[in-house]
């Protein structure tokens, strides 16, 4: 994870995804232990995602807050 959140900064993660879509920065065990609300957890994968998929000019339309995480 660590070097995911490394590769996250490079693409100015915290500007352009944190701060933008208001989430809190992933931890390095943000993934890794399940969270307390698995529902919360599941949208932010899925935000993060469809945001770095963005970032190569891919849209995700198929996803929505009630997919079954």
């Amino acid at each position: 994870m660590d070097s995911i959140l490394d590769a996250l900064k490079l693409l100015d993660y915290e500007n352009k995804f944190v701060r933008k879509k208001g989430f809190k920065p992933a931890t390095r065990s943000h993934f890794a232990i399940p969270g307390a609300n698995a529902s919360e957890q599941f949208l932010y994968f899925v935000s993060l995602v469809s945001w770095l998929l963005s970032i190569n000019n891919h849209q995700v339309t198929d996803w929505n807050k009630y997919d079954d995480p």
